[in-house]
């Protein structure tokens, strides 16, 4: 489902690297994500949340404020699964990963197979959440050029972005 930033061709992960039909390549970090965010797609020299916000945030949301949050669209999707046992669902604006890995938790304890990415504008989120949940796809990108092959998907979740 991730295509490139480049040429917009479909991309494949070949053991640490997304490489497309263009033969254009990106190296999976050493945290296991991702960085397909061109410099022509950035408006500032670090897009996104500070090392600093993130941790702040992760600190705040580990603490289980927004546990409801979460849990209310996890059961939406549950609802709209219909007979699917196999789903694609994409995590724009996924920050430290809160969301999007309490979702993969939710899925897996249904029996549904699924397949999640997450993208962010910032490095150090998506850091954070690769270090964090290592069963995601983890993706720098921005959100107005998404890396995504079209129809690809079943759900796109969007929390706060």
């Amino acid at each position: 489902m991730i295509s490139c930033p480049v040429c917009n061709k479909k991309m494949q992960k070949i053991e640490r690297k997304y490489i497309c039909e263009g033969n254009h390549n990106f190296d999976v970090s050493k945290f296991g994500h991702v960085n397909l965010l061109l410099s022509n797609q950035k408006n500032s020299k670090l897009p996104g949340d500070s090392k600093e916000m993130v941790l702040s945030r992760k600190n705040y949301l580990e603490k289980g404020y927004y546990e409801g949050i979460s849990n209310g669209v996890n059961e939406i999707i549950k609802r709209e699964l219909g007979d699917k046992k196999d789903i694609k669902v994409l995590d724009i604006g996924c920050g430290e990963g809160y969301y999007t890995n309490r979702l993969k938790t939710f899925l897996e304890n249904l029996d549904i197979k699924n397949e999640i990415v997450g993208i962010d504008i910032s490095k150090e989120a998506v850091i954070s959440a690769a270090k964090s949940y290592k069963n995601i796809e983890w993706i720098v990108a921005s959100a107005s050029s998404l890396p995504i092959e079209d129809e690809s998907l079943d759900f796109i979740i969007c929390m706060f972005a």
